[in-house]
């Protein structure tokens, strides 16, 4: 049995990957960063820089103040996460795609997203997906164990009901179908989540747990994306000497 295939990923800071987002129309690459409470947009033929927002002013000294997590990118918008902060980052796009120059700051329920939640202390808003009309977005809660459906529209978000399953750590999310991914990272497994149609509720199906659990230089997923019938996901090691890895799995 296949238990995942693994690659190197160099990363000369010694820090994990964080998200990022590739629009094939505009071939636009959007990358969040992290405490720099930054977001940058690359030409993804050149390598030069297309955009830069300073989404959140990072503390010097102290608990941080903003950390810049993921990003979605829709028809209309890109959107970033602030696993700090309760809000979303909005940059809105032209008709081929062109970002903005300026952004919308969403609010997020406080009490959820600005809050320590039943999972403990970590981050709060981490991995986001969005459906494929962008009407809808998908938001984990690493601290609370929950994924949230936020209407792009309103921008009110509802807990998407599992039947009291928590996915605590969730991190990178991936929307396939009516299929939802979500990377939990300190637990060492993806969980595959079915939703429904109105992506309001969903069971947990399964979970893939290889090479995660029984490879020591796989630890810790993070991001996740796919390509045919495999999903590539970055692992963060947190284990001397600490590489990043791509490990592919099947779905």
């Amino acid at each position: 049995m296949r238990t995942g295939t693994f690659f190197e990923l160099v990363a000369p800071t010694g820090r994990p990957a964080l998200g990022m987002k590739f629009d094939s129309r505009s071939k636009l690459l959007f990358v969040a960063g992290g405490p720099s409470g930054t977001g940058t947009v690359y030409d993804g033929t050149s390598g030069a820089q297309a955009a830069f927002y300073r989404f959140g002013v990072p503390s010097p000294t102290g608990p941080p103040t903003t950390f810049i997590n993921d990003a979605i990118v829709t028809r209309e918008a890109a959107y970033f996460t602030d696993s700090v902060l309760p809000v979303l980052y909005r940059v809105e796009l032209g008709p081929r795609g062109e970002p903005s120059a300026t952004f919308d700051v969403i609010p997020l329920p406080p009490v959820v997203f600005g809050a320590v939640g039943s999972c403990g202390p970590g981050a709060r808003a981490n991995g986001i997906a969005a459906t494929p009309n962008g009407d809808y977005l998908f938001v984990g809660n690493s601290s609370a164990g929950a994924v949230y459906r936020v209407d792009t529209a309103t921008f009110t978000a509802v807990p998407v009901d599992l039947g009291g399953v928590r996915l605590c750590n969730a991190d990178g999310l991936l929307l396939d179908g009516k299929t939802l991914y979500v990377v939990q990272n300190a637990d060492n497994r993806i969980a595959v989540v079915n939703l429904a149609g109105d992506y309001v509720s969903g069971e947990v199906t399964r979970y893939i747990t290889e090479p995660f659990t029984s490879n020591p230089a796989t630890k810790v997923p993070t991001t996740v994306a796919e390509f045919g019938s495999s999903l590539y996901v970055v692992t963060a090691g947190f284990a001397p000497p600490a590489p990043d890895f791509v490990a592919r799995v099947s779905k």
